[in-house]
């Protein structure tokens, strides 16, 4: 499920990249959904 959730972003980013802002929503959305998938999976040390 998360692979999907990768691809419906990439494909929502590009889509909204043609629209000029995708670059700064996708930053917020990584921020945000990265932050909470580290919480749950954090790096190896």
């Amino acid at each position: 499920m998360f692979i999907d959730g990768v691809k419906l972003f990439y494909k929502t980013l590009s889509t909204l990249c043609k629209e000029g802002f995708g670059f700064y929503l996708g930053w917020l959305m990584l921020f945000f959904y990265g932050d909470r998938y580290l919480y749950i999976h954090p790096w190896p040390d």
